[in-house]
Protein backbone atom coordinates (compact mmCIF):
# COMPACT_ATOMS: atom_id res chain seq x y z
CA UNK A 1 0.00 0.00 0.00
CA UNK A 2 3.06 2.30 -0.05
CA UNK A 3 2.06 3.55 -3.41
CA UNK A 4 -0.47 5.79 -2.04
CA UNK A 5 1.49 8.04 0.28
CA UNK A 6 4.03 9.12 -2.91
CA UNK A 7 0.40 9.97 -4.44
CA UNK A 8 -0.49 11.62 -1.10
CA UNK A 9 3.39 14.14 -0.72
CA UNK A 10 2.61 15.12 -3.87
CA UNK A 11 -0.56 17.12 -2.39
CA UNK A 12 1.61 20.60 -0.98
CA UNK A 13 -1.42 22.80 -0.31
CA UNK A 14 -5.22 22.80 -0.80
CA UNK A 15 -4.77 25.49 -3.88
CA UNK A 16 -2.73 23.25 -5.92
CA UNK A 17 -4.39 22.86 -9.26
CA UNK A 18 -3.88 19.16 -9.78
CA UNK A 19 -4.97 17.92 -6.04
CA UNK A 20 -8.14 16.73 -7.60
CA UNK A 21 -6.43 14.20 -10.11
CA UNK A 22 -3.99 12.88 -7.20
CA UNK A 23 -7.03 12.08 -5.07
CA UNK A 24 -8.80 10.35 -7.75
CA UNK A 25 -5.67 8.52 -8.29
CA UNK A 26 -5.20 7.83 -4.85
CA UNK A 27 -8.51 6.35 -4.12
CA UNK A 28 -8.20 4.61 -7.29
CA UNK A 29 -4.76 2.64 -5.99
CA UNK A 30 -5.62 2.15 -2.36
CA UNK A 31 -9.51 1.33 -2.87
CA UNK A 32 -8.92 -2.57 -3.34
CA UNK A 33 -6.33 -2.72 -0.34
CA UNK A 34 -8.47 -0.46 1.64
CA UNK A 35 -11.26 -3.20 1.10
CA UNK A 36 -9.39 -6.05 2.05
CA UNK A 37 -8.29 -4.06 5.17
CA UNK A 38 -11.99 -4.16 6.14
CA UNK A 39 -12.68 -7.76 5.19
CA UNK A 40 -9.02 -8.37 7.83
CA UNK A 41 -11.40 -6.80 10.20
CA UNK A 42 -14.43 -8.46 10.04
CA UNK A 43 -12.83 -11.76 9.33
CA UNK A 44 -10.73 -11.26 13.28
CA UNK A 45 -14.14 -10.21 14.51
CA UNK A 46 -15.39 -13.47 13.54
CA UNK A 47 -12.90 -15.90 13.88
CA UNK A 48 -12.85 -14.56 17.67
CA UNK A 49 -16.49 -15.20 17.90
CA UNK A 50 -16.17 -18.46 16.31
CA UNK A 51 -13.22 -19.36 18.60
CA UNK A 52 -14.80 -18.26 21.98
CA UNK A 53 -18.15 -19.78 20.85
CA UNK A 54 -15.72 -23.52 20.99
CA UNK A 55 -14.27 -22.57 24.14
CA UNK A 56 -17.75 -21.31 25.56
CA UNK A 57 -19.05 -25.02 24.32
CA UNK A 58 -16.17 -27.12 25.90
CA UNK A 59 -15.90 -25.07 29.02
CA UNK A 60 -19.34 -26.04 29.67
CA UNK A 61 -19.68 -28.04 32.93
CA UNK A 62 -21.11 -31.26 31.78
CA UNK A 63 -18.78 -31.12 28.52
CA UNK A 64 -15.80 -30.88 30.55
CA UNK A 65 -16.46 -34.42 31.33
CA UNK A 66 -16.18 -35.33 28.11
CA UNK A 67 -12.49 -35.98 26.49
CA UNK A 68 -11.22 -33.57 24.04
CA UNK A 69 -8.70 -35.17 21.82
CA UNK A 70 -5.27 -34.31 20.99
CA UNK A 71 -6.25 -32.87 16.92
CA UNK A 72 -9.13 -30.89 18.09
CA UNK A 73 -7.01 -29.39 20.83
CA UNK A 74 -4.02 -28.53 18.09
CA UNK A 75 -6.60 -27.11 16.03
CA UNK A 76 -7.78 -24.61 18.87
CA UNK A 77 -4.16 -24.26 19.34
CA UNK A 78 -3.31 -23.37 15.33
CA UNK A 79 -6.54 -20.74 16.34
CA UNK A 80 -4.66 -19.19 19.02
CA UNK A 81 -1.23 -18.62 16.66
CA UNK A 82 -2.91 -17.45 13.99
CA UNK A 83 -4.31 -14.62 16.34
CA UNK A 84 -0.71 -13.80 17.71
CA UNK A 85 0.58 -13.94 14.08
CA UNK A 86 -2.19 -11.37 12.38
CA UNK A 87 -1.63 -9.04 15.81
CA UNK A 88 1.75 -8.42 15.43
CA UNK A 89 1.85 -8.40 12.30
CA UNK A 90 -0.80 -5.26 12.64
CA UNK A 91 1.29 -3.83 15.17
CA UNK A 92 4.34 -3.77 12.87
CA UNK A 93 3.01 -2.78 9.46
CA UNK A 94 3.01 0.62 9.97
CA UNK A 95 2.72 1.60 6.68
CA UNK A 96 -0.62 0.26 6.66
CA UNK A 97 -2.11 2.49 8.91
CA UNK A 98 -0.53 5.64 7.54
CA UNK A 99 -1.64 4.67 3.99
CA UNK A 100 -5.06 3.90 5.49
CA UNK A 101 -4.92 7.77 6.69
CA UNK A 102 -4.16 8.64 3.35
CA UNK A 103 -7.27 7.35 1.48
CA UNK A 104 -9.21 8.21 4.10
CA UNK A 105 -7.76 12.33 3.28
CA UNK A 106 -8.51 11.64 -0.26
CA UNK A 107 -12.04 9.97 -0.49
CA UNK A 108 -12.97 12.47 2.12
CA UNK A 109 -12.25 14.97 -0.22
CA UNK A 110 -13.89 13.77 -2.77
CA UNK A 111 -16.97 12.79 -0.63
CA UNK A 112 -16.93 9.07 -1.09
CA UNK A 113 -18.04 8.75 2.26
CA UNK A 114 -21.30 10.36 1.96
CA UNK A 115 -23.43 8.05 3.49
CA UNK A 116 -23.43 7.39 7.70
CA UNK A 117 -22.48 3.31 7.34
CA UNK A 118 -19.68 3.90 5.21
CA UNK A 119 -18.08 6.90 7.84
CA UNK A 120 -18.92 4.83 10.42
CA UNK A 121 -17.23 1.60 9.16
CA UNK A 122 -13.84 3.51 7.62
CA UNK A 123 -14.05 5.53 11.76
CA UNK A 124 -14.09 1.66 13.04
CA UNK A 125 -11.10 0.66 10.95
CA UNK A 126 -9.24 3.56 11.84
CA UNK A 127 -9.70 2.46 15.20
CA UNK A 128 -8.74 -1.14 14.45
CA UNK A 129 -5.52 -0.27 12.93
CA UNK A 130 -4.23 2.30 15.52
CA UNK A 131 -5.09 0.04 18.90
CA UNK A 132 -1.87 -1.91 19.22
CA UNK A 133 -2.90 -5.54 20.35
CA UNK A 134 -6.49 -4.34 19.19
CA UNK A 135 -7.25 -8.68 18.53
CA UNK A 136 -5.25 -9.59 21.58
CA UNK A 137 -7.51 -7.66 23.98
CA UNK A 138 -10.81 -8.40 22.38
CA UNK A 139 -10.08 -12.04 22.50
CA UNK A 140 -8.37 -11.44 26.11
CA UNK A 141 -11.96 -9.85 26.84
CA UNK A 142 -14.35 -12.58 25.47
CA UNK A 143 -12.33 -15.71 27.13
CA UNK A 144 -12.29 -13.80 30.04
CA UNK A 145 -16.30 -13.75 30.57
CA UNK A 146 -16.30 -17.85 29.72
CA UNK A 147 -16.20 -19.92 32.90
CA UNK A 148 -13.47 -22.71 32.96
CA UNK A 149 -12.00 -20.89 30.14
CA UNK A 150 -7.88 -21.60 31.69
CA UNK A 151 -8.86 -25.45 32.27
CA UNK A 152 -8.97 -25.60 28.43
CA UNK A 153 -6.17 -23.17 27.40
CA UNK A 154 -4.41 -25.45 30.24
CA UNK A 155 -4.67 -28.52 27.81
CA UNK A 156 -4.06 -26.75 24.73
CA UNK A 157 -0.59 -26.02 26.77
CA UNK A 158 0.01 -28.65 27.95
CA UNK A 159 -0.07 -30.57 24.60
CA UNK A 160 2.46 -28.18 23.10
CA UNK A 161 4.68 -28.48 25.53
CA UNK A 162 4.76 -32.30 25.10
CA UNK A 163 4.38 -32.18 21.51
CA UNK A 164 7.52 -30.18 21.54
CA UNK A 165 9.44 -31.55 24.52
CA UNK A 166 9.05 -35.43 22.38
CA UNK A 167 9.92 -33.06 18.96
CA UNK A 168 6.18 -34.58 17.64
CA UNK A 169 6.48 -32.32 14.77
CA UNK A 170 8.14 -32.40 10.99
CA UNK A 171 8.41 -28.85 9.77
CA UNK A 172 9.75 -26.12 11.38
CA UNK A 173 7.11 -24.25 11.06
CA UNK A 174 4.98 -26.46 13.20
CA UNK A 175 7.86 -26.79 15.80
CA UNK A 176 8.08 -22.64 16.18
CA UNK A 177 3.69 -22.51 16.08
CA UNK A 178 4.07 -24.85 19.33
CA UNK A 179 6.38 -22.75 20.89
CA UNK A 180 3.85 -19.30 19.93
CA UNK A 181 0.79 -20.76 21.45
CA UNK A 182 2.30 -21.82 24.85
CA UNK A 183 3.64 -18.30 25.22
CA UNK A 184 0.27 -16.73 23.83
CA UNK A 185 -1.58 -19.45 25.84
CA UNK A 186 0.19 -18.14 29.02
CA UNK A 187 -0.85 -14.64 28.42
CA UNK A 188 -4.13 -15.09 27.83
CA UNK A 189 -4.71 -17.06 30.93
CA UNK A 190 -2.98 -14.85 33.17
CA UNK A 191 -5.91 -11.92 33.90
CA UNK A 192 -8.34 -10.95 36.03
CA UNK A 193 -9.87 -14.28 36.53
CA UNK A 194 -7.06 -16.20 36.28
CA UNK A 195 -3.58 -16.96 37.49
CA UNK A 196 -0.89 -18.90 35.89
CA UNK A 197 1.32 -18.63 39.09
CA UNK A 198 -1.52 -20.45 40.75
CA UNK A 199 -2.03 -23.24 37.87
CA UNK A 200 1.60 -24.16 38.26
CA UNK A 201 1.10 -24.70 41.98
CA UNK A 202 -1.75 -26.67 41.34
CA UNK A 203 0.64 -28.60 38.70
CA UNK A 204 -2.06 -27.59 35.75
CA UNK A 205 0.83 -26.41 34.04
CA UNK A 206 4.26 -26.74 34.18
CA UNK A 207 6.09 -23.31 34.23
CA UNK A 208 9.46 -24.25 34.72
CA UNK A 209 9.37 -26.42 31.72
CA UNK A 210 7.90 -24.16 29.41
CA UNK A 211 11.23 -20.85 31.11
CA UNK A 212 13.38 -23.86 29.68
CA UNK A 213 12.17 -24.05 26.31
CA UNK A 214 12.12 -20.39 26.14
CA UNK A 215 15.25 -20.00 27.64
CA UNK A 216 16.75 -22.17 24.71
CA UNK A 217 14.44 -20.25 22.00
CA UNK A 218 14.75 -17.06 22.64
CA UNK A 219 13.43 -15.68 19.33
CA UNK A 220 11.14 -17.45 16.27
CA UNK A 221 10.35 -16.71 12.95
CA UNK A 222 6.82 -14.88 13.00
CA UNK A 223 6.16 -13.86 9.08
CA UNK A 224 8.21 -13.23 6.37
CA UNK A 225 11.55 -11.55 7.17
CA UNK A 226 9.93 -10.58 10.82
CA UNK A 227 10.12 -12.49 14.21
CA UNK A 228 9.00 -12.29 17.93
CA UNK A 229 10.82 -12.54 21.44
CA UNK A 230 8.82 -15.54 23.28
CA UNK A 231 10.06 -13.74 26.48
CA UNK A 232 7.76 -11.01 25.44
CA UNK A 233 4.17 -13.07 26.47
CA UNK A 234 5.09 -13.49 29.42
CA UNK A 235 7.00 -9.73 30.23
CA UNK A 236 3.42 -8.32 29.16
CA UNK A 237 0.88 -10.76 31.47
CA UNK A 238 -0.92 -9.74 34.12
CA UNK A 239 0.93 -11.48 37.06
CA UNK A 240 4.67 -11.22 35.76
CA UNK A 241 6.35 -8.01 38.19
CA UNK A 242 5.74 -9.99 41.37
CA UNK A 243 6.33 -13.40 40.13
CA UNK A 244 9.49 -12.45 37.99
CA UNK A 245 12.03 -14.02 40.01
CA UNK A 246 10.39 -17.37 38.78
CA UNK A 247 11.67 -16.33 35.19
CA UNK A 248 15.07 -16.91 33.12
CA UNK A 249 14.22 -16.59 29.77
CA UNK A 250 13.37 -13.16 30.37
CA UNK A 251 17.07 -12.24 31.07
CA UNK A 252 19.14 -10.99 28.59
CA UNK A 253 21.61 -13.70 27.52
CA UNK A 254 22.63 -15.65 24.19
CA UNK A 255 21.99 -19.22 23.83
CA UNK A 256 24.38 -21.54 22.36
CA UNK A 257 20.58 -22.41 20.04
CA UNK A 258 21.72 -19.61 17.99
CA UNK A 259 25.68 -20.03 17.75
CA UNK A 260 25.74 -21.99 14.23
CA UNK A 261 29.32 -22.57 14.34
CA UNK A 262 28.75 -24.55 17.42
CA UNK A 263 25.43 -26.40 15.57
CA UNK A 264 27.62 -27.77 12.99
CA UNK A 265 29.94 -30.26 14.84
CA UNK A 266 26.37 -31.95 15.36
CA UNK A 267 25.13 -30.96 12.23
CA UNK A 268 28.40 -32.29 10.26
CA UNK A 269 28.03 -35.85 12.65
CA UNK A 270 24.21 -36.53 11.70
CA UNK A 271 25.18 -35.99 7.98
CA UNK A 272 27.40 -38.09 7.88
CA UNK A 273 26.02 -40.72 10.13
CA UNK A 274 22.61 -40.66 7.72
CA UNK A 275 24.05 -40.66 4.67
CA UNK A 276 26.06 -43.85 5.76
CA UNK A 277 22.98 -45.78 6.25
CA UNK A 278 21.30 -44.06 3.11
CA UNK A 279 23.73 -45.52 1.00
CA UNK A 280 23.87 -48.72 3.23
CA UNK A 281 20.71 -49.36 2.30
CA UNK A 282 20.59 -47.81 -1.62
CA UNK A 283 23.21 -50.25 -2.51
CA UNK A 284 22.02 -53.47 -0.45
CA UNK A 285 18.73 -53.53 -2.82
CA UNK A 286 21.36 -53.23 -5.96
CA UNK A 287 23.31 -56.15 -4.79
CA UNK A 288 20.55 -58.26 -3.73
CA UNK A 289 17.94 -57.67 -6.67
CA UNK A 290 14.98 -56.00 -4.70
CA UNK A 291 13.00 -53.34 -6.09
CA UNK A 292 10.16 -52.15 -6.05
CA UNK A 293 8.26 -55.55 -7.18
CA UNK A 294 9.43 -57.61 -4.53
CA UNK A 295 7.29 -58.05 -1.42
CA UNK A 296 9.03 -56.96 2.09
CA UNK A 297 7.56 -57.86 5.92
CA UNK A 298 6.20 -55.44 7.88
CA UNK A 299 9.48 -54.75 9.74
CA UNK A 300 11.30 -54.03 6.91
CA UNK A 301 8.25 -51.35 5.34
CA UNK A 302 8.85 -49.69 8.75
CA UNK A 303 12.65 -49.84 8.67
CA UNK A 304 12.22 -47.98 5.08
CA UNK A 305 9.45 -45.59 6.73
CA UNK A 306 11.34 -45.05 10.07
CA UNK A 307 14.65 -43.93 7.35
CA UNK A 308 12.70 -41.23 5.38
CA UNK A 309 11.37 -39.89 8.27
CA UNK A 310 14.39 -39.30 10.23
CA UNK A 311 15.69 -38.08 6.94
CA UNK A 312 12.64 -35.26 6.84
CA UNK A 313 13.24 -34.22 10.73
CA UNK A 314 17.38 -33.57 9.93
CA UNK A 315 16.18 -31.37 6.62
CA UNK A 316 13.63 -30.06 9.13
CA UNK A 317 16.35 -29.68 11.96
CA UNK A 318 19.09 -28.19 9.92
CA UNK A 319 16.90 -25.33 7.81
CA UNK A 320 15.05 -24.40 11.72
CA UNK A 321 18.60 -23.60 13.07
CA UNK A 322 19.17 -21.21 10.18
CA UNK A 323 15.96 -20.11 10.36
CA UNK A 324 16.04 -19.54 14.07
CA UNK A 325 19.99 -17.81 13.40
CA UNK A 326 18.74 -15.06 10.76
CA UNK A 327 15.23 -14.40 12.81
CA UNK A 328 17.74 -13.43 16.11
CA UNK A 329 20.64 -11.44 14.18
CA UNK A 330 17.55 -9.64 13.15
CA UNK A 331 16.28 -8.91 16.83
CA UNK A 332 19.91 -8.09 17.71
CA UNK A 333 21.66 -6.05 15.11
CA UNK A 334 25.88 -5.35 15.19
CA UNK A 335 27.42 -2.14 15.81
CA UNK A 336 30.98 -0.57 15.48
CA UNK A 337 31.47 -1.42 18.57
CA UNK A 338 31.13 -4.98 18.28
CA UNK A 339 32.42 -5.71 14.55
CA UNK A 340 35.14 -2.90 13.22
CA UNK A 341 33.90 -3.54 9.82
CA UNK A 342 30.51 -1.66 10.66
CA UNK A 343 30.59 1.40 9.65
CA UNK A 344 29.02 4.20 12.21
CA UNK A 345 26.49 5.26 9.16
CA UNK A 346 25.50 1.68 8.25
CA UNK A 347 21.66 1.70 7.95
CA UNK A 348 19.88 -0.60 10.90
CA UNK A 349 18.58 -3.48 8.39
CA UNK A 350 22.38 -3.51 7.18
CA UNK A 351 23.55 -4.00 10.77
CA UNK A 352 21.68 -6.63 11.35
CA UNK A 353 22.06 -8.73 8.30
CA UNK A 354 25.07 -7.46 5.98
CA UNK A 355 27.43 -6.83 9.21
CA UNK A 356 25.80 -9.18 11.62
CA UNK A 357 27.61 -12.40 10.74
CA UNK A 358 31.12 -13.12 10.86
CA UNK A 359 33.12 -15.33 8.18
CA UNK A 360 32.63 -18.19 9.83
CA UNK A 361 28.90 -18.18 10.46
CA UNK A 362 28.36 -17.48 6.70
CA UNK A 363 30.36 -20.71 5.41
CA UNK A 364 28.21 -22.59 7.93
CA UNK A 365 25.02 -21.65 6.37
CA UNK A 366 26.65 -22.31 2.78
CA UNK A 367 28.14 -25.88 4.39
CA UNK A 368 23.92 -26.82 6.31
CA UNK A 369 22.89 -25.36 2.62
CA UNK A 370 25.04 -27.42 1.05
CA UNK A 371 24.03 -30.50 2.98
CA UNK A 372 20.25 -30.40 2.55
CA UNK A 373 20.90 -30.30 -1.46
CA UNK A 374 22.87 -33.17 -1.20
CA UNK A 375 19.93 -35.20 -0.52
CA UNK A 376 18.47 -34.61 -4.10
CA UNK A 377 22.27 -36.36 -5.65
CA UNK A 378 23.22 -39.61 -3.66
CA UNK A 379 26.15 -41.82 -4.90
CA UNK A 380 24.89 -45.41 -5.65
CA UNK A 381 27.93 -48.05 -6.24
CA UNK A 382 30.32 -44.77 -8.07
CA UNK A 383 27.22 -43.43 -10.07
CA UNK A 384 25.70 -40.28 -9.07
CA UNK A 385 21.76 -40.43 -8.97
CA UNK A 386 18.92 -37.35 -8.49
CA UNK A 387 16.55 -38.41 -6.27
CA UNK A 388 14.64 -35.83 -7.34
CA UNK A 389 14.27 -36.32 -10.84
CA UNK A 390 13.87 -40.13 -10.30
CA UNK A 391 10.90 -39.61 -7.75
CA UNK A 392 9.44 -37.30 -10.63
CA UNK A 393 10.13 -40.06 -13.07
CA UNK A 394 8.43 -42.62 -10.66
CA UNK A 395 5.20 -40.02 -10.01
CA UNK A 396 4.84 -39.58 -13.64
CA UNK A 397 4.74 -42.89 -14.48
CA UNK A 398 2.09 -43.72 -11.50
CA UNK A 399 0.03 -40.58 -12.87
CA UNK A 400 -0.39 -42.06 -16.60
CA UNK A 401 -1.09 -45.64 -15.29
CA UNK A 402 -4.27 -44.15 -13.12
CA UNK A 403 -5.24 -42.75 -16.21
CA UNK A 404 -5.14 -45.42 -18.50
CA UNK A 405 -6.85 -47.38 -15.58
CA UNK A 406 -9.41 -44.37 -15.47
CA UNK A 407 -10.19 -45.03 -19.43
CA UNK A 408 -10.01 -48.52 -19.56
CA UNK A 409 -12.63 -48.90 -16.33
CA UNK A 410 -14.82 -46.28 -19.15
CA UNK A 411 -13.89 -49.07 -21.88
CA UNK A 412 -15.37 -51.97 -19.94
CA UNK A 413 -18.46 -50.76 -19.00
CA UNK A 414 -21.57 -49.02 -20.34
CA UNK A 415 -22.56 -45.25 -21.42
CA UNK A 416 -23.83 -44.25 -18.02
CA UNK A 417 -19.96 -45.46 -16.50
CA UNK A 418 -18.66 -41.78 -17.92
CA UNK A 419 -20.16 -40.67 -14.92
CA UNK A 420 -16.99 -42.53 -13.16
CA UNK A 421 -14.58 -41.20 -15.65
CA UNK A 422 -15.47 -37.55 -14.77
CA UNK A 423 -14.60 -37.89 -11.35
CA UNK A 424 -11.49 -40.57 -11.58
CA UNK A 425 -10.20 -37.12 -13.73
CA UNK A 426 -11.14 -35.18 -11.36
CA UNK A 427 -9.04 -36.45 -9.02
CA UNK A 428 -6.10 -37.30 -11.40
CA UNK A 429 -6.19 -33.30 -11.97
CA UNK A 430 -6.25 -32.46 -8.24
CA UNK A 431 -3.17 -34.87 -7.59
CA UNK A 432 -1.83 -32.95 -10.48
CA UNK A 433 -2.41 -29.84 -9.28
CA UNK A 434 -1.15 -30.46 -5.81
CA UNK A 435 2.16 -32.57 -6.60
CA UNK A 436 3.11 -29.75 -9.01
CA UNK A 437 3.76 -27.46 -6.33
CA UNK A 438 7.36 -29.74 -5.38
CA UNK A 439 8.33 -31.48 -8.34
CA UNK A 440 8.12 -30.74 -12.05
CA UNK A 441 5.39 -32.95 -13.78
CA UNK A 442 4.52 -32.77 -17.35
CA UNK A 443 1.15 -30.71 -17.97
CA UNK A 444 -1.91 -32.95 -17.40
CA UNK A 445 -2.96 -32.22 -20.71
CA UNK A 446 -0.16 -33.88 -22.15
CA UNK A 447 -0.46 -37.26 -19.65
CA UNK A 448 -4.14 -37.92 -20.31
CA UNK A 449 -3.34 -37.28 -24.39
CA UNK A 450 -1.33 -40.20 -24.19
CA UNK A 451 -3.06 -41.95 -22.04
CA UNK A 452 -5.95 -41.32 -24.16
CA UNK A 453 -3.75 -41.89 -27.54
CA UNK A 454 -5.10 -38.96 -28.72
CA UNK A 455 -1.16 -37.54 -29.18
CA UNK A 456 -1.36 -37.28 -32.89
CA UNK A 457 -5.20 -38.79 -34.19
CA UNK A 458 -7.81 -36.49 -34.24
CA UNK A 459 -10.12 -38.98 -31.76
CA UNK A 460 -8.86 -41.07 -28.80
CA UNK A 461 -10.12 -44.23 -26.55
CA UNK A 462 -12.49 -41.86 -25.19
CA UNK A 463 -14.23 -40.85 -28.34
CA UNK A 464 -14.13 -44.43 -30.09
CA UNK A 465 -15.88 -46.29 -26.83
CA UNK A 466 -18.74 -43.56 -26.76
CA UNK A 467 -19.29 -44.21 -30.64
CA UNK A 468 -19.20 -47.73 -30.37
CA UNK A 469 -21.57 -47.60 -27.21
CA UNK A 470 -23.77 -45.26 -28.95
CA UNK A 471 -24.69 -47.15 -31.74
CA UNK A 472 -24.46 -50.94 -30.70
CA UNK A 473 -26.00 -50.55 -26.99
CA UNK A 474 -27.31 -46.61 -26.52
CA UNK A 475 -29.60 -46.12 -29.62
CA UNK A 476 -30.81 -49.63 -29.74
CA UNK A 477 -32.04 -50.38 -26.45
CA UNK A 478 -32.88 -46.72 -24.88
CA UNK A 479 -35.72 -44.92 -25.10
CA UNK A 480 -36.73 -41.08 -23.90
CA UNK A 481 -38.83 -40.81 -20.82
CA UNK A 482 -40.09 -37.66 -21.41
CA UNK A 483 -41.65 -37.49 -17.61
CA UNK A 484 -38.30 -37.48 -16.13
CA UNK A 485 -36.51 -36.17 -18.77
CA UNK A 486 -33.96 -39.11 -19.33
CA UNK A 487 -33.10 -41.68 -21.35
CA UNK A 488 -34.07 -45.28 -19.51
CA UNK A 489 -32.96 -49.19 -21.05
CA UNK A 490 -36.08 -50.63 -22.64
CA UNK A 491 -37.45 -53.60 -20.78
CA UNK A 492 -37.13 -55.68 -24.42
CA UNK A 493 -33.53 -55.57 -25.37
CA UNK A 494 -33.48 -55.31 -29.19
CA UNK A 495 -29.78 -56.37 -30.06
CA UNK A 496 -27.19 -58.74 -27.97
CA UNK A 497 -25.02 -57.33 -25.43
CA UNK A 498 -22.28 -55.77 -26.82
CA UNK A 499 -18.74 -57.66 -25.99
CA UNK A 500 -16.66 -55.64 -23.28
CA UNK A 501 -12.98 -56.53 -21.89
CA UNK A 502 -13.35 -57.39 -18.39
CA UNK A 503 -11.72 -54.56 -16.28
CA UNK A 504 -8.66 -55.26 -14.90
CA UNK A 505 -7.46 -55.74 -10.97
CA UNK A 506 -5.55 -52.77 -10.19
CA UNK A 507 -4.62 -51.49 -6.64
CA UNK A 508 -7.06 -48.99 -5.31
CA UNK A 509 -4.61 -45.96 -4.87
CA UNK A 510 -4.78 -45.54 -8.63
CA UNK A 511 -8.73 -45.38 -8.07
CA UNK A 512 -9.37 -43.62 -5.14
CA UNK A 513 -7.22 -44.05 -2.87
CA UNK A 514 -8.10 -47.01 -0.59
CA UNK A 515 -10.99 -49.56 -1.39
CA UNK A 516 -13.55 -47.66 0.88
CA UNK A 517 -14.09 -44.99 -0.84
CA UNK A 518 -13.47 -47.16 -4.02
CA UNK A 519 -16.27 -49.33 -2.56
CA UNK A 520 -18.87 -46.11 -1.71
CA UNK A 521 -17.99 -44.47 -5.31
CA UNK A 522 -19.07 -47.71 -7.16
CA UNK A 523 -22.37 -47.35 -4.96
CA UNK A 524 -22.64 -43.84 -5.77
CA UNK A 525 -22.29 -45.07 -9.68
CA UNK A 526 -24.87 -47.50 -9.56
CA UNK A 527 -27.52 -44.81 -7.81
CA UNK A 528 -26.64 -42.44 -10.22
Amino acid sequence: MSSGTLFQELVKCNEQPNRVEIYEKTVEVLEPEVTKLMKFMYFQRKAIERFCSEVKRLCHAERRKDFVSEAYLLTLGKFINMFAVLDELKNMKCSVKNDHSAYKRAAQFLRKMADPQSIQESQNLSMFLANHNRITQCLHQQLEVIPGYEELLSDIVNICVDYYENKMYLTPSEKHMLLKVMGFGLYLMDGNVSNIYKLDAKKRINLSKIDKFFKQLQVVPLFGDMQIELARYIKTSAHYEENKSKWTCTQSSISPQYNICEQMVQIRDDHIRFISELARYSNSEVVTGSGLDSQKSDEEYRELFDLALRGLQLLSKWSAHVMEVYSWKLVHPTDKFCNKDCPGTAEEYERATRYNYTSEEKFAFVEVGADSLHYRVKLLLGRSIDLNRLITQRISAAMYKSLDQAISRFESEDLTSIVELEWLLEINRLTHRLLCKHMTLDSFDAMFREANHNVSAPYGRITLHVFWELNFDFLPNYCYNGSTNRFVRTAIPFTQEPQRDKPANVQPYYLYGSKSPQQQRGLDVCLS
